[in-house]
């Protein structure tokens, strides 16, 4: 029987891959078998006491932008099933052999600092079943925005069956960082593909956008930010260049940085910047210039995808209305021309800043689409695991939702340095 508590993941990855069938295709289905709750559950005795577990997935953590990023994706009713209760696209529950029949259950989570105290009630209809219970979490979303800093957290859960006394159990699990996006989940035997998660890490709505667009308009590149309203491919393509040059005058640089400080056995996931983080830090590694690019281009009204191959994240884009026509934009090229550093005196001849900017731009055009070329067999190969576009406007269709911007709380500087000691 499934680990119905850690369904969710599953769940939102045929959404989006039903929802992107082209793009989509190569998001990893579940196969083979996965750890049962009935493996961590031991048979009701003879006297009929209470056999249960507290879950909570991915990894014995919780993940916030797993929590946030499908916490609007609508469950598909055709999977339900009796033996799984409350939420379908619960992350934290119990599993619990029943011990009669249509026996009262209520099982309790909380965790103050990031949940209301939340609630089942139900039925345990069948003697010895196994039974997968996830209440729905009232969660504290703007604390979980916020969490910065991997920590531990107690979580209580508390069930009561029947007229047998309430059990409570408290397990100490990690808090990951807002930034930690999970793209791959071991749950027992079942490998589960998340990359959809980043998804939700393009913010088209972020305050920050409306400036960078200000400034890009600035450049003189284009009068205005039309989309594709002229039709013509070249008017497009002046406005993802008009983006790529204020971008490299803010000296946005390539930094290949993505480790986290906790490594898992049972999720992969990486450190992933957003907009503001990669704009105050001048630098970007590839997946977050890929999701620089795309949060700034929804917002004027472009479509464009995220495309994972191993080891690696770069942009596409449609530079037509109808996508028949789809560009690669390799944005690690970026920091080959900043503008800071044609300021600096030299002896040697060079170009002018805007000729470099341009000539940049055409070099990540021309790697990313002659990338995209050669990946999209794989990624439209149904039995290739390692490839796949992950469409934002599509992911959006299935209710993945842009992450909402929470500034980091200022941190205090530093001490000072101690001075030398003097001579005596």
């Amino acid at each position: 029987m499934p680990n119905r508590t850690t369904h969710s993941v599953m769940l939102g990855l045929a959404l989006l891959a039903s929802a992107a069938t082209h793009t989509l295709a190569q998001e990893a289905q579940p196969s083979g078998s996965t750890k049962a709750l009935d493996d961590l559950l031991l048979p009701v005795d003879k006297g009929g006491s209470l056999t249960w577990v507290s879950v909570v997935e991915p990894g014995e953590s919780i993940f916030p932008s797993l929590v946030v990023g499908q916490a609007t994706i609508k469950p598909d009713e055709a999977d339900e099933d009796p033996t799984a209760l409350g939420d379908p696209m619960g992350l934290l529950g119990v599993g619990i052999v029943s011990p009669g029949i249509a026996l009262p259950v209520r099982v309790t989570v909380s965790a103050p600092d990031i949940m209301e105290e939340s609630a089942f009630t139900g039925k345990l209809m069948k003697e010895g079943e196994t039974y997968a219970i996830s209440p729905k979490i009232k969660w504290k979303f703007k604390e979980l925005l916020k969490s910065r800093q991997q920590m531990p957290v107690n979580v209580t859960f508390k069930v009561k069956v029947g007229n047998r006394p309430e059990e409570e159990k408290t397990q100490t699990v990690t808090l990951r960082t807002i930034n930690d996006c999970p793209y791959v989940m071991h749950i027992g035997d079942e490998v589960r593909d998340t990359r959809w998660m980043f998804a939700a890490y393009v913010n088209e709505d972020h305050p920050w956008v409306d400036q960078i667009l200000k400034e890009s308009l600035g450049t003189g590149i284009v009068d205005s930010f039309i989309g594709y309203q002229s039709g013509k491919e070249e008017d497009v393509l002046n406005q993802v260049f008009s983006i790529w040059q204020t971008l490299q005058k803010r000296g946005i640089r390539y930094s290949d940085v993505s480790t986290n400080s906790i490594e898992s056995a049972t999720v992969a996931s990486q450190h992933v910047r957003f907009l503001d983080e990669s704009i105050v830090a001048h630098q970007a590694n590839c997946v977050d210039g890929a999701i620089m690019f795309a949060s700034l281009l929804r917002k004027i009204g472009l479509q464009p995808s995220l495309v994972f191959v191993p080891g690696h994240c770069y942009l596409a884009v449609s530079i037509t209305r109808d996508g028949s026509r789809t560009i690669g934009l390799e944005t690690t090229v970026i920091g080959k021309a900043v503008h800071e550093d044609f300021e600096k005196p030299t002896l040697h001849l060079r170009p002018s800043f805007e000729k470099a900017s341009l000539d940049t731009f055409n070099l990540a055009v021309k790697i990313g689409s002659e990338n995209l070329a050669s990946h999209l067999p794989k990624i439209n190969d149904p039995l290739n695991e390692d490839h796949v576009m992950i469409s934002i406007a599509e992911a959006r269709e299935i209710g993945v939702r842009p992450m909402p911007y929470v500034p980091a709380e200022a941190a205090s500087q530093p001490p000072t340095a101690p001075a030398k000691p003097g001579k005596d």
